[in-house]
């Protein structure tokens, strides 16, 4: 049994779910909430192709529960539960148990799974061979590619300005190939994200890429539309972009057929209050990613006060300061680091209280 559903290839499932993700019926999709979690459900039926079947009309809840691993894998437990074992169905349980990070290594463990509860249409659909189709933040990662489309028409519209508007070549060498660079970066991450194959994507990280894009946008926008000379102020900006881009489509490993992907990678980040010297306790740590690290909207704390606040962040490049609860104002100075897996056991961080 172990070897059979071992063998399954995650990558066959490229061609068949990713123009039913993002332009499926909605009819035969209901969206729920469990635990934080914004889930889309549906049914499927594998043969030669595909096949898609309304849900019942009836009641159908998605639970959690916690089951006892045994000797099982994560796809035989989820196919006991009815549940398709994809990527997808793979993230939410990465998000139901933040503390693993590997689901090829829960032998002899206890974890929390979905569990979907329903009536006998449901359990009749079951026997006919139909599963359900999880999928996480599908609104989101349609909006991810809607945004994508967005940008990428804001780059055809900056790529026929006048040349005399760039302050000098190098600028407009340099941003034209940034720009270039986000496009196909951003495209191979949502190949991935639709396609339901390689690393499930955090909605933290999908958030976090989604605003990254929407400043591009607003920022192109903005130079399309006014006279204003073009210099390295807006290249740095999307460069900013540009390396965290590059950093989250990097997360995506290929995965061997049949091989459950890790979770999103993370680091540990350990701050320190410093005023003259002397630790400062009940402070609240902000991070964002550097190129957010102006809208305050994206702004994310540790969960911790004190100094040294340590917090396991996602690979990118953040900036980091010191606030007072409840506001969000920063009473330090701003410390932009990169967080990366190469880094030593944690990443560093001091910051000096100044009000």
């Amino acid at each position: 049994m172990t070897t059979r559903l071992a063998a399954f290839s995650l990558l066959l499932l490229v061609p068949h779910f990713s123009a039913q993700q993002r332009d499926g019926n909605t009819a035969q999709e209901r969206q729920v909430r469990s635990h934080g979690m914004n889930i889309t459900i549906s049914l499927v039926r594998r043969n030669d192709r595909s096949e898609y079947k309304t849900l019942p009309n009836e009641p159908v809840n998605l639970e959690v529960e916690s089951v006892a691993v045994g000797q099982r894998t994560i796809q035989e437990i989820l196919t006991q539960n009815h549940i398709f074992p994809d990527v997808e169905a793979f993230g939410i349980v990465y998000a139901l148990n933040p503390n693993r990070e590997d689901l090829n290594l829960i032998k002899g463990l206890d974890i929390l799974i979905p569990k979907v509860d329903g009536g006998a249409m449901l359990s009749n659909d079951f026997a006919k061979g139909y599963s359900v189709l999880l999928t996480l933040d599908k609104d989101l990662k349609t909006l991810f590619g809607v945004r994508i489309e967005r940008f990428r028409a804001s780059i055809a519209t900056t790529s026929t300005l006048n040349p005399l508007r760039f302050l000098d070549s190098s600028v407009r060498t340099s941003l034209t190939e940034s720009l270039r660079r986000i496009s196909v970066r951003l495209g191979q991450i949502d190949d991935r994200i639709m396609g339901r194959y390689e690393r499930p994507i955090p909605t933290t990280v999908l958030i976090q890429l989604s605003s990254e894009i929407q400043l591009l946008i607003d920022t192109l926008s903005d130079v399309n539309s006014s006279d204003r000379p073009i210099g390295k102020a807006i290249l740095q900006q999307v460069d900013a972009v540009r390396n965290d881009v590059e950093i989250r489509a990097d997360a995506f490993t290929y995965v061997a057929g049949g091989i459950v992907p890790r979770a999103w990678p993370k680091v540990a980040v350990v701050v320190k209050t410093l005023h003259s010297g002397v630790a400062v306790n009940n402070l609240r740590i902000y991070y964002a990613p550097e190129a957010l690290k102006d809208k305050t909207e994206e702004a994310h704390s540790f969960a911790v006060l004190s100094s040294p606040a340590v917090q396991r962040l996602f690979e990118a490049d953040y900036c980091f300061w010191a606030a007072r609860d409840p506001k969000v104002i920063p009473i330090s100075n701003v410390v932009c680091h990169e967080v990366r897996l190469q880094s030593p056991d944690a990443v560093d961080i001091e910051l000096t209280v100044i009000q």
